[in-house]
C-alpha cells in the first residue's frame, strides 16, 4: 500500500519509518526539503515530496501537521486527495497553555472541520491520544490491553484503517464511537492526556475500557 505523510515532524518521521519496515511505500512531505534531507539519507527507500506530490502519491494519506495548521496545509491539497482515506491525528491544542482551541470543542472538532473542509475525502480520526512510538508499537507498554478510538463517516474506510492499526502497527482493540464527531471526545481527551503526562513524567500510557463482565 502506498502511504503519503503530510508533515515532517517526530510523528510523521515515526510512522514513515515503521510503514516502510512492514513493506509498505511511503512518501513524507515538507515545504522545506532540506529539513527532512537528513532523515531521507538514512532512511532510503522512503521518498519525499512537497505536499501536493506527497498526497498525489499515497493512496492512504496521513495528517501529522500541528493542529493549529491542519486546515491551511490541507486545503491546497483538496484535489489530491478527493476520494482518499485522509488519517488524521492532529489536535486543536493552543500553546504554551495547552488547551484545546475554543472553536473545536463540545459541538465542533477539528476532525469535523477538515472533513467539512474536504467533503470528498474519508477523514477518520484516530491515533491521536498516544505518543508516536506508541502508534506504531502499543506493545511498548508491556499489554495490549489497552484501546486505540477510530471515528469516521464512512464505514468501509474505517475498516481499511482498523486493519492498518492491526495488522501494521499491531493494536489489539480498536474502538469505533462512530461517525466523524467522535473526533470532538477523541480530541477532548487531550487535556486529560496532559495532565496525567505532567503529574507522571511519561508518555509512556493509554486508556482502556473496563466494563463489567
Amino acid at each position: 500500500m502506498k502511504f503519503g505523510i503530510i508533515g515532517s515532524g517526530d510523528v510523521g518521521k515515526t510512522l514513515a519509518v515503521a510503514l516502510f519496515q512492514s513493506g509498505q511505500q511511503v512518501m513524507v512531505s515538507s515545504r522545506a526539503p532540506e529539513a527532512i534531507a537528513s532523515f531521507i539519507d538514512e532512511n532510503p527507500g522512503i521518498l519525499s515530496g512537497n505536499p501536493f506530490e506527497t498526497a498525489s502519491f499515497g493512496e492512504v494519506i496521513i495528517n501529522c501537521t500541528p493542529g493549529l495548521k491542519s486546515l491551511d496545509a490541507l486545503l491546497p491539497l483538496k484535489h489530491a486527495l478527493y476520494e482518499k482515506i485522509l488519517i488524521d491525528l492532529s489536535n486543536p491544542l493552543v500553546f504554551p497553555e495547552a488547551t484545546l482551541l475554543p472553536s473545536a470543542v463540545n459541538t465542533d472538532s477539528l476532525g469535523e472541520q477538515i472533513q467539512r473542509l474536504l467533503p470528498e475525502t474519508r477523514v477518520i480520526k484516530t491515533l491521536n491520544n498516544v505518543n508516536a512510538k506508541i502508534m506504531v508499537n502499543p506493545e511498548l507498554l508491556g499489554t495490549l490491553d489497552h484501546v486505540m478510538f477510530i471515528s469516521g463517516n464512512n464505514f468501509l474506510s474505517k475498516q481499511i484503517v482498523t486493519d492498518i492499526l492491526k495488522d501494521i502497527f499491531g493494536w489489539k482493540h480498536v474502538f469505533d464511537l462512530g461517525d466523524i464527531t467522535g473526533a470532538r471526545a477523541q480530541e477532548m481527551l487531550l487535556p486529560l492526556w496532559l495532565r496525567i503526562f505532567e503529574k507522571t513524567g511519561s508518555a509512556a500510557f493509554n486508556f482502556n475500557i473496563v466494563k463489567k463482565a
